[in-house]
């Protein structure tokens, strides 16, 4: 069994769009040469899962207001339905909307997503549209998730586009939001890379918080982060996600856990995964952490 929680679904070029790609340009120069291929992405998804032998995925859109990049929950949901024993719906409407004023609209859309469409959580994206978890004009987001008693997830997390900042990424912003909210059950995205260090003392902190590794894609950094959480003993609140399709296939993540991981920890030194522990993030935590019956 194998559960990701974080991946992504809509079309290019009318929903993600060229510009998106174009700000990650300079470091991997045309990102789309190697995202194409998972295009359409609703017609590639499911093959792609089984491959890698993951039984359920959730999906959200993605909002980006500077690129022009929006794939809405209706879209999402129209993948969703077809697909129901396989896949999970997350909605990701913003709390500010392009005109950084507070999206009372988005707020209704995320309550149809959850109480009309099945949507089973919410996702956040602070670094690409910029405010901070701990703005007072996000709070109504949390109320109405706490009401509708689904988690949020926020990417808490650098990215190289020059079209994200930076700032509004770091887990510090969390734990005003975990004090506040403290039945708010919560995911960071990312592992709260390079923050990661700062991110699991909040998860330890945090009864509700939880973590997912994806786009930690770099083997010794991921294997040195799965090893401090460890350490601070919060293994059972990881998740497997692929942030799939901006890293590949799935598959070269799940050798990474099942099997890299270990071979590099042991080579360092380092104390390395148990079985257990590694199920724990490919789906129990998931499962937990989503409430799902399996």
């Amino acid at each position: 069994m194998i559960i990701d929680v974080h991946s992504h679904v809509g079309e290019f070029p009318n929903q993600w769009s060229r510009e998106w790609f174009d700000s990650y340009a300079h470091l991997v120069g045309d990102p789309l040469k190697s995202v194409l291929q998972y295009f359409p992405i609703e017609e590639k998804i499911l093959a792609d899962m089984d491959e890698a032998g993951v039984n359920i995925s959730v999906v959200m859109g993605f909002v980006h207001y500077s690129t022009s990049t929006l794939v809405p929950d209706e879209h999402v949901y129209n993948f969703v339905k077809k697909n129901p024993d396989r896949l999970i719906g997350f909605s990701c409407v913003q709390p500010v909307d392009s005109r950084n004023e507070f999206n009372a609209k988005g707020l209704l859309e995320f309550e149809k997503a959850v109480t009309e469409y099945g949507f089973r959580g919410l996702k956040l994206l602070p670094v690409y549209n910029f405010f901070f978890p701990n703005d007072r004009r996000v709070y109504p987001f949390y109320e109405k998730a706490l009401e509708l008693d689904v988690p949020v997830m926020f990417h808490s997390a650098a990215v190289g586009s020059t079209a994200a900042r930076m700032k509004y990424g770091h887990p510090i912003y969390l734990e005003d939001v975990v004090m506040d909210f403290p039945k708010l059950k919560i995911c960071i995205s990312h592992m709260a890379f390079p923050w990661t260090e700062e991110a699991l003392l909040l998860v330890r902190k945090a009864p509700n918080m939880y973590m997912d590794i994806s786009a930690v894609v770099r083997p010794t950094i991921l294997a040195w982060n799965l090893v401090k959480a460890k350490e601070y003993g919060v293994m059972h609140k990881l998740m497997f996600g692929s942030d799939y399709p901006l890293f590949g296939p799935r598959k070269n993540l799940v050798e990474l856990i099942r099997n890299k991981v270990n071979q590099i920890a042991e080579r360092a030194g380092w104390p390395t995964l148990t079985n257990e522990e590694i199920e724990g993030i490919l789906w129990k935590n998931a499962a937990r952490f989503l409430e799902l019956k399996l």
